[in-house]
């Protein structure tokens, strides 16, 4: 006899055909639940202008609720705002109509706005809520330079604190953001941290050069991923820029700094720099195996407010990183303790680094080690297995 699935929903801006990072984990997220639970996501479609629509379709078992939405610009930040709130309207209107008392919530830190009405609606409506934390808000509005910290802030980080303090668990993506989730609701009992994936069946360690303009004995690196204001990637092009004889540096994605990038690469003709573009995801094999070395950076004020999932893409190829952000973070946390690379706490420190970083340093870091790492502990089973934990307790 066939028992009732119990219902689950999940609430994400971006799903699937969006395999942007949050569109991809929630998308696999949703995937790997389907066998257990009767899955059902909320998300918006993306393919209208200003009309208000609602769509449904089947993905793989998965009931996906699309709503149309605002198709304006992501790098305006006044439009992005607009985009947000009509969003999360939308999504609160969906939940006050169709979950109910016990109901499985997952919802994600995006849109940020729909995380105070979850919570207010969620007083009456008792459903059992996991938060899963990619960004700390409003921390990270003052980190990236968006808000002062002053009166409009503290009330803000106060009305978030208390909506976080309020769902019935929480996870976070590594050990320093776990501490500032602590910090914000005053409780450790219902946080776990619960990693991203690599893909370790799809991405291996091997040789490619097919992203590689240059092709010559300098060493080789790659930054892959969002061009943002987070990443200080006009430093590190900066610095990348005066060492043409020693090093390459290829830049793969866009975003709000991109233009500026390729403004300051012409104006000082770093030509040992590119700028190759958004790349699709299925390249990844090809684009984190063509260079020697992978580089994650973030802003020196983005200790525990995010852990870039490329970390374990990076790893599933067997490829050494150089990581430049705060200390004691996730990621400087894990190169120190596998030694898989190197770790800086401030861009000052770099232009030191790139002249000791050599090819016979980079080939004594042993790559079938790192894959290993991948397989044992990052790997998508791993983190299902964590997730219908986490729901079955609930």
């Amino acid at each position: 006899m066939n028992r009732t699935k119990q219902k689950i929903w999940i609430f994400s801006e971006v799903f699937y055909p969006d395999q942007t990072s949050t569109g991809y984990i929630l998308t696999e997220i949703a995937k790997g639940l389907v066998d257990d639970y009767d899955v059902n996501v909320i998300t918006e479609s993306g393919n209208s202008y200003g009309i208000y629509a609602t769509g449904k379709d089947e993905l793989l078992g998965i009931q996906v609720y699309r709503f149309n939405n605002f198709k304006l610009d992501k790098n305006s930040l006044f439009q992005r705002v607009i985009k947000l709130i009509g969003i999360s309207f939308k999504f609160l209107a969906f939940f006050l109509k169709n979950v109910s008392k016990n109901d499985k919530v997952i919802i994600v830190t995006n849109p940020a706005l729909g995380l105070l009405g979850f919570s207010l609606l969620n007083e009456f409506k008792r459903a059992k809520i996991v938060l899963i934390v990619h960004d700390v808000f409003p921390e990270n509005l003052v980190a990236g330079g968006i808000l002062k910290d002053g009166f409009f802030y503290r009330f803000l980080k106060k009305s978030f604190d208390k909506a976080y303090a309020s769902f019935n668990f929480i996870t976070v993506l590594g050990r320093d953001m776990q501490s500032v989730v602590i910090s914000k609701i005053k409780s450790a009992s219902k946080i776990e941290i619960v990693e991203n994936w690599g893909q370790v069946e799809e991405l291996k360690q091997i040789e490619s050069e097919k992203f590689n303009m240059f092709k010559d004995d300098r060493i080789s690196f790659v930054f892959a991923g969002n061009l943002g204001r987070l990443q200080n990637l006009e430093t590190l092009i900066n610095y990348f820029g005066q060492l043409k004889d020693k090093i390459t540096l290829s830049l793969i994605g866009d975003g709000a700094v991109k233009k500026d990038l390729e403004k300051i690469i012409a104006e000082n003709d770093f030509s040992n720099i590119k700028i190759l573009g958004a790349l699709p995801r299925e390249e990844q094999i090809h684009f984190i195996n063509s260079f020697d070395v992978s580089i994650i950076s973030l802003s020196e004020k983005m200790y525990g407010l995010g852990v870039p999932s490329k970390t374990y893409n990076i790893l599933a190829c067997g490829k050494p990183i150089l990581y430049i952000g705060p200390k004691d973070s996730e990621v400087d946390l894990l190169i120190r303790s596998h030694k898989i690379g190197w770790t800086l706490n401030s861009f000052d420190q770099l232009p030191r680094m790139l002249t000791t970083i050599s090819k016979d340093s980079v080939s004594k870091i042993d790559r079938k080690m790192i894959r290993r790492l991948a397989e044992d502990q990052y790997s998508f089973n791993n983190f299902i297995g964590k997730m219908k934990n986490i729901l079955e307790n609930v």
